[in-house]
C-alpha cells in the first residue's frame, strides 16, 4: 500500500524509507515524509528503549529503571530538538520536527 500511496522516486530513496533513515537529515526532507517520520520514530523507540531499559535494569529495580528510561529518552529528545531549532537556519529549523532523534519524546505520551 505504501508503494502505491507514496512511491519513492528512486531505489535509494525507497531503501531509506524502508529502513527508516530518510528522516535523519533536517536539510533534506523528502516530499513523501508526511507519514514516514512517525514510523521512523516508532522504529527507533522500540529499538532504543529496550536497550536503555536493559542497561538500567543491571543497576536498579524494575520500576525506577522503566521510569528513568522514559524520562531519559524524552528529555534527550526535547533537548536535541531545542538545540537544533536554535542552531539551524530559520528556513531549515521547521524540518527538525521530522527528525526521528528529535521526536522520540512523542512516544512517551503512550505511557503517561
Amino acid at each position: 500500500m505504501v508503494w502505491l500511496i507514496a512511491a519513492p522516486r528512486d531505489v535509494g530513496g525507497y531503501l531509506q524509507r524502508i529502513f527508516f533513515v530518510a528522516n535523519v537529515n533536517p536539510y533534506h526532507v523528502p516530499a513523501e515524509l508526511a507519514f514516514w517520520w512517525s514510523l521512523g520514530v516508532e522504529e527507533a523507540f522500540y529499538l532504543l528503549a529496550p536497550l536503555v531499559l536493559y542497561m538500567l535494569l543491571q543497576r536498579m529495580r524494575a520500576v525506577p529503571a522503566f521510569v528513568t528510561t522514559l524520562v531519559a529518552i524524552a528529555a534527550s529528545a526535547l533537548c536535541v530538538r531545542t538545540i537544533l531549532v536554535l542552531l539551524l537556519p530559520p528556513d531549515i529549523a521547521g524540518n527538525v520536527s521530522f527528525a526521528i532523534y528529535a521526536r522520540l519524546d512523542s512516544m512517551m505520551w503512550e505511557f503517561w
